[in-house]
């Protein structure tokens, strides 16, 4: 059982907070790969994510990992551009989500240009 007090993170992260999801999708992923980082004292880092998963679900809702193509990191890209967010940051977000797709989806290889 985990003892981890994450009371004093709700304010940056109130994803913390939210009803549990259904398994497999970004939200149920992101914010349990989150609250690995608290318990690591990566706060950067879980920022990062805190980001990447407010951004992706924005612009895809709450989808199936199992949703996650070329196809969709393409479309993603076009519309985090179309916002205004630049190279780099798009970089970052689309890092953090590839970094926590289930292992059948790290074959998707992408890059922004």
């Amino acid at each position: 059982m985990n003892d981890f007090d994450y009371t004093p993170y709700y304010k940056n992260f109130p994803m913390l907070l939210e009803k549990a999801s259904r398994p497999g999708t970004i939200s149920t992923v992101h914010v349990a790969y989150i609250k690995i980082l608290l318990q690591e004292e990566r706060i950067g880092t879980a920022y990062n994510y805190r980001e990447s998963y407010n951004s992706v679900k924005k612009f895809g809702g709450d989808c199936l990992f199992t949703e996650i193509n070329k196809s969709f990191l393409v479309r993603y890209e076009q519309w985090m551009f179309k916002n205004g967010k630049s190279k780099t940051t798009m970089g970052i977000r689309i890092r953090c989500l590839r970094a926590i797709l289930p292992d059948g989806n790290k074959h998707i290889h992408y890059s922004t240009n």
